[in-house]
């Protein structure tokens, strides 16, 4: 699966350009996560020119959304069938209040889920979504979730997840990135991802593409 952490290629006063456009807005999709599909085109022809010029001018933007939220999210994925293969690119903009000892990081599953994008609840009740479809319990619990590794989740990996027991998260392994403001975390939108052990306030600009070589 495609993932990528590239370090310190966004410009401190872009990022403070969104942040701007972001609370400018003032209304928001959802209460669990407060998102909004308007970005600017102004903010997109200073973003995608970098970002082509990072990934390769195969990837096509698709379109995206800023989302804010104050707690860790579920596991999902952020694939559209139709897209035949896409990545996401997300790009941290703010964190403030933060609580914790480990900072926010995002984990990027190596398991994978070939249909359209869900959300697992784990031993919660299953939620209903607007774009995403509420799955019942754990990715392990569905055959249809590729690259299981059949064993608990490692140690290291579940420190950043111990929001959850760590039953929840059987099956998994991954990648963990630190949500870091100028940093971007580029994945396969089939990978299953969710946001480490975290309360506070973060900010993200989330933004997909779809690889033109497909069609």
């Amino acid at each position: 699966m495609y993932k990528k952490f590239l370090k310190n290629v966004i410009q401190p006063t872009l990022i403070q350009d969104c942040i701007e456009e972001y609370y400018g807005i003032g209304s928001y999709d959802t209460s669990l996560m407060n998102k909004s599909v308007n970005i600017s085109e102004a903010t997109l022809n200073k973003i995608l020119p970098i970002l082509q010029e990072l990934l390769g001018y195969e990837w096509k933007y698709m379109g995206g959304n800023y989302y804010r939220h104050f707690s860790s999210y579920l596991p999902h994925t952020d694939f559209k069938e139709e897209w035949i293969e896409s990545i996401n690119v997300v790009m941290p903009l703010e964190i403030k209040e933060y609580k914790g000892t480990i900072p926010p990081h995002l984990v990027v599953f190596d398991q994978w889920y070939e249909q359209q994008h869900v959300t697992w609840c784990l031993d919660g009740p299953v939620k209903h979504y607007e774009v995403n479809t509420g799955m019942k319990g754990r990715p392990c619990d569905y055959d249809s979730v590729k690259g299981l590794t059949g064993v608990s989740i490692s140690n290291d990996l579940y420190e950043y997840l111990d929001w959850k027991n760590k039953e929840q998260w059987f099956g998994l392994s991954g990648d963990v990135f630190l949500f870091e403001p100028t940093s971007l975390m580029v994945f396969d939108n089939r990978c299953i991802h969710a946001t480490s052990s975290f309360k506070g306030d973060k900010l993200g600009l989330s933004l997909r593409f779809m690889n033109l070589l497909h069609y």
